[in-house]
């Protein structure tokens, strides 16, 4: 799949259009970011956090530590990344990704 980033006044950052099919997209299409207002590093901050956790996280937690506007946001976040967590046969953080194994270090 070829793509070109567009560049000028009428496009924003980080779209993408695809050679074959014309279509317009980001990186986060086909992820759980997708279709989230939520800031990406937002994002990332969460899953390191949830990851890092020993005995878990809250998400009352997670709107303190990540200075979420609203309990809302931090729930819908969390659960996402849950989810997407629990979903062995399925690919939610990405495409055409492989086992990855990560340990203390």
């Amino acid at each position: 799949m070829f793509f070109w980033s567009f560049s000028g006044e009428a496009h924003r950052d980080g779209l993408y259009k695809c050679y074959a099919c014309r279509e317009q997209f980001t990186a986060t299409v086909g992820t759980v970011f997708e279709s989230s207002h939520i800031p990406l590093h937002k994002w990332l901050q969460a899953a390191y956090l949830l990851c890092t956790s020993k005995k878990g996280i809250s998400s009352k937690q997670l709107q303190r530590m990540l200075q979420l506007k609203s309990y809302k946001t931090a729930w819908f976040l969390s659960h996402r990344l849950r989810f997407a967590m629990a979903q062995p046969d399925s690919e939610p953080m990405g495409q055409g990704g492989g086992i990855v194994e990560a340990d203390e270090t």
